[in-house]
């Protein structure tokens, strides 16, 4: 079901972008390219939020006396500045490239 209203809102996004946005479909597997690594940059802020939640998690063990929940490492809320970071990470370095 959900397969299907992914499939259904790209085939939309496919053919506004190029019937009313004037895109060129011939272009669109350069922008997947970029898309995937615009995903990687993203993947690698997720696991350095992750791993870095995770050491202060064991360094604030050994110094407070109360218990730390490693359960903080999977927050959503990591997940949604990770995709912030990775997608203007990734902006600003192929605007940097350019330049």
């Amino acid at each position: 079901m959900v397969l299907a209203v992914i499939a259904l809102t790209s085939l939309a996004a496919l053919w506004l972008g190029a019937r009313r946005g004037g895109l060129d479909v011939r272009r669109l597997r350069a922008a997947a390219l970029e898309s995937l690594d615009c995903v990687w940059t993203v993947l690698a802020f997720l696991g350095a939020n992750i791993g870095g939640t995770i050491g202060m998690v064991v360094i604030g063990r050994m110094v407070v006396p109360e218990y730390l929940s490693i359960y903080v490492a999977g927050d959503p809320t990591l997940m949604v500045v990770s995709a912030i970071q990775g997608v203007l990470f990734h902006l600003w370095r192929r605007r940097g490239a350019g330049s």
